[in-house]
């Protein structure tokens, strides 16, 4: 009996002096003042205001020109979640759901059409954490949303094969902001305008 309580006590004084792992400690802070669900605060276009609903107001708050189309306000009021990276220097995906008006071009008759409804696209960014707490950020041009297709002499969703992701400019204190290359219909001039857009998003949720 009393061999089996010093065998006890000796493993329980063993217990006692495991350290505590706080190896990922820098990692799990990091992520958890990134972490959560972001919605949409603003999408500005750095250009010339553009008509991209076709109501004959131009705009460089493209909230504006987006709230009539509902299929694009859909990827608009779609929540951006931010995961936690899983260990250091190990990215973690971010895919924004950005809206886009679904250009199609026909070249016989060298003329663009847009969708009534619009629509939504992904596109794709990721950030990692180093062991000394910096955030790196990345960007994945090639995991964008495929949903563009081209005939012989004409191309549906133009802007959506067009539109890639650029950077994240900032993510911290509960906002995202990333820059996009766009392409937009401009309907009052009718060209196809290139240029970037910002897009910030506003944290609303620490869950997931």
């Amino acid at each position: 009996m009393k061999r089996i309580v010093v065998i006890s006590a000796i493993m329980l004084l063993a217990a006692g002096c495991v350290k505590p792992d706080h190896s990922m400690d820098v990692l799990n802070g990091v992520c958890d003042g990134l972490r959560g669900k972001y919605l949409t605060k603003s999408i500005t276009f750095f250009g010339d205001p553009v008509d991209i609903n076709g109501d004959g107001e131009c705009n460089t708050d493209l909230l504006k020109e987006f709230r009539s189309l509902s299929n694009s306000m859909t990827a608009i009021k779609a929540f951006q979640r931010i995961y936690p990276a899983r260990d250091y220097d190990l990215e973690s995906t971010i895919n924004l759901e950005i809206p886009i008006q679904s250009v199609s071009y026909d070249e016989r008759t060298d003329t663009y059409s847009t969708a009534f409804s619009g629509l939504g696209m992904f596109v794709t960014f990721s950030y990692s954490v180093g062991r000394d707490g910096a955030v790196t950020f990345g960007v994945h041009n090639d995991k964008d949303s495929d949903l563009w297709s081209e005939g012989d002499h004409d191309i549906t969703n133009l802007d959506n094969k067009l539109t890639h992701g650029d950077r994240i400019v900032s993510l911290g204190n509960g906002i995202l902001v990333a820059i996009v290359n766009c392409v937009y219909y401009d309907h009052s001039t009718g060209v196809l305008v290139h240029g970037q857009t910002e897009f910030t998003y506003e944290r609303v949720s620490y869950s997931l």
